[in-house]
């Protein structure tokens, strides 16, 4: 019979190594791969110290699960080292096993490699399936190998192999289900945070925005008066870059004031395609102005449900931002479509891309990637989609280039 002793142990070493790298190694449900093959090389290696050995020469355990673990979260380098140390400890323990042992992982760690490049982004109910699939199909491939090499019959063999199976794929499953529910937990812990910070920064820039704009109006309004009255160019050209400075200001106020409140006016079913060519016709100028071409394709029978003028400003900020990422020549491509119940907007340009960090921080207060930008705009511009109960994925290579996908409810036309 299985001993059940080192079942349990195994089941432990497998269990405190997922939680070490959600202690240790998770920030924002991204797992370090370095975090990740550490503790799963250390699961391999005690659930291989501490095994059930019910055949002469031929050791089982749970190895498997952590091995599927460190290539499903820790990608193909870290489950390669992984299935290195495997390998040789299970050479040093010696036994007639290691043949199987060979010819058994094999195969199933390049199918868990195919299986990793084919579910990238893929659901949390996926990813656990796929797992589960996975262990069963090692279990059964373990069993049917080593079935063949002791050329056994008895009826305690089958016994044997098939609660190995059970045993397998259970255990993937408890271990894959925690891992998701730990990172979810991770992703909304990083979210709540971000709400409450985005809260009180919105709350705080009203008020600023508020106490700014009534002076800068009486200002305004002098300035333009002494411009009426002054006769010295000098003095006229000074009067004129004062005001083009004091509108830029009214310009960042007006950003903190949407940021604070992004719906000033009422929500209605606004026409998609109609208010992305406005954008692309008014912004066409300012794109052409830095060398860029833009492109713009959107599907009939769009609508959402948004404010246009808002919608409008957080758009204007997106091209933006896109054009100053590119160089002399770049192109910017808009594409807009329906997929099920959702109305997509993709900008995507040939600039020079962000790193993950990069990805990781947009959005966030007065963080930019340019070196004068304050992040106002993009920071805006999320604040806005949030509200319009959307939200905006990044996607980018250094290099290469970034695309800004904007996914917002679909509504009809009323």
């Amino acid at each position: 019979m299985l001993g059940f002793e080192s079942l349990l142990l195994d089941f432990l070493f497998i269990i405190v190594s997922v939680f070490a790298c959600s202690f240790f190694w998770v920030d924002q449900g991204k797992w370090s791969p370095f975090g990740v093959g550490v503790f799963c090389a250390a699961g391999v290696l005690f659930c291989m110290t501490f095994p059930f050995t019910e055949f002469p020469g031929y050791i089982y355990d749970l190895r498997i699960v952590p091995l599927l673990i460190s290539i499903l979260y820790g990608g193909v380098r870290t489950g390669v080292w992984v299935a290195v140390a495997l390998f040789a400890y299970r050479l040093y323990l010696g036994g007639d096993g290691i043949e199987a042992t060979l010819f058994s992982y094999i195969p199933i760690v390049l199918l868990t490699i195919a299986c990793l490049y084919i579910m990238k982004r893929t659901s949390r109910e996926i990813t656990v399936t796929v797992g589960v699939l996975l262990a069963f199909a090692a279990a059964v491939t373990v069993s049917l190998v080593s079935l063949l090499k002791m050329n056994a019959n008895e009826p305690s063999y089958f016994y044997f192999f098939a609660v190995y199976c059970l045993l397998v794929t259970g255990c993937m499953w408890m271990s894959t289900y925690l891992i998701e529910t730990l990172r979810d937990n991770a992703r909304m812990r990083s979210e709540l945070q971000r709400s409450e910070k985005m809260h009180v920064l919105g709350q705080l820039a009203a008020t600023i925005a508020h106490e700014i704009r009534n002076p800068l109006t009486v200002t305004h309004g002098f300035i333009q008066l002494l411009r009426s009255r002054s006769k010295n160019e000098t003095d006229l050209n000074y009067l004129t870059m004062a005001l083009e400075e004091l509108r830029r200001t009214e310009t960042i106020i007006s950003d903190y004031l949407t940021y604070s409140k992004p719906h000033t006016e009422p929500m209605g079913s606004m026409n998609v395609k109609e208010q992305i060519h406005n954008v692309a016709s008014m912004m066409e100028a300012y794109v052409v102005s830095h060398g860029h071409a833009m492109v713009v394709q959107a599907e009939d029978a769009l609508y959402v449900l948004a404010e246009p003028k808002t919608f409008a400003q957080a758009l204007i900020h997106f091209i933006k931002n896109a054009v100053e990422a590119m160089n002399p020549g770049g192109r910017l491509a808009i594409t807009a479509y329906k997929h099920k119940d959702q109305v997509v907007i993709q900008l995507e340009d040939n600039g020079c891309g962000m790193s993950e960090e990069q990805i990781r921080r947009l959005g966030n207060p007065f963080y930019s990637t340019k070196e004068r930008g304050t992040g106002l705009g993009l920071m805006v511009s999320y604040r806005i989609i949030e509200a319009m109960r959307g939200n905006v994925s990044v996607r980018s290579e250094i290099g290469k280039g970034t695309a800004f996908t904007i996914t917002l409810p679909s509504t009809s036309y009323e």
